[in-house]
């Protein structure tokens, strides 16, 4: 399946005050895989410009966290599943 391209944030079409929000929904279509990882870091460049890092991190720190919770409870389930 193709990702689609994220409109919700295009050149000029979101107000400065918006940003955050906007941003919000881009990391939430970007987590759910509506967006690919370019577009994702285009637009937050776009609107963040320098700052833009933030956003960047706070996707793969939301990964990173699934992922060892994913890692934890798997763990444990064996651990119940082997007594």
């Amino acid at each position: 399946m193709r990702k689609k391209r994220c409109l919700c944030c295009t050149a000029g079409s979101v107000e400065p005050v918006n940003y955050y929000s906007s941003m919000l929904e881009m990391v939430r279509n970007y987590l759910d895989g509506n967006i690919e990882t370019t577009v994702y870091e285009e637009q937050l460049r776009e609107m963040f410009t320098i700052y833009a890092y933030v956003g960047f991190t706070m996707d793969k720190l939301i990964q990173n966290i699934l992922r060892q919770v994913c890692i934890v409870h798997l763990n444990f389930t064996s651990k119940i599943i082997l007594l």
